[in-house]
């Protein structure tokens, strides 16, 4: 299941990347604003220790419980994970672990494990500072004003 998770995070970089080298092409890379945010606030950690291949079942208020995915079944199923026939869910220690460097899951957001996501901006032409790691806060409601005011609209 971590192994899907890595999957979608490479196709996403990949395909940021060929918009990248689309704009590049022509040489209108250094006064082009490229935002990347990806992920949703970090891993979670409502599933089971073996994690699930329908994580709607969690949502339908499906408990361990009262139906339960056998191992067997999950692990027949293996080479179906990221495919059209699953939407499965990672098992508590992966998402645990990528959550690192920070503590716990989105389930204990005191410790901000599952509820930071990474952004990564480039306007080659206005922004000066090259691979810095910044610490504050940001928010997705932020990004608009912020285009709208460098785009010099009211």
């Amino acid at each position: 299941m971590m192994e899907v998770y890595c999957a979608l995070l490479a196709h996403c970089d990949y395909q940021t990347g060929r918009v990248v080298d689309v704009v590049e092409e022509p040489g209108k890379l250094d006064n082009t604003r490229v935002i990347d945010i990806m992920g949703d606030n970090g891993a979670s950690a409502k599933e089971s220790p073996q994690g699930r291949l329908n994580e709607m079942t969690f949502f339908n208020n499906i408990k361990e419980n009262n139906i339960k995915e056998p191992f067997e079944e999950l692990h027949a199923k293996i080479n179906d994970l990221g495919g059209p026939a699953t939407f499965n869910h990672d098992p508590i220690g992966g998402a645990h672990a990528m959550d690192t460097p920070f503590q716990w899951t989105k389930q204990v957001a005191s410790h901000f494990g599952g509820t930071r996501n990474a952004l990564a901006l480039s306007w080659l032409a206005r922004i000066k500072a090259r691979g810095e790691t910044r610490t504050q806060f940001h928010h997705v409601i932020d990004i608009m004003p912020t285009v709208v005011e460098a785009a010099g609209l009211e």
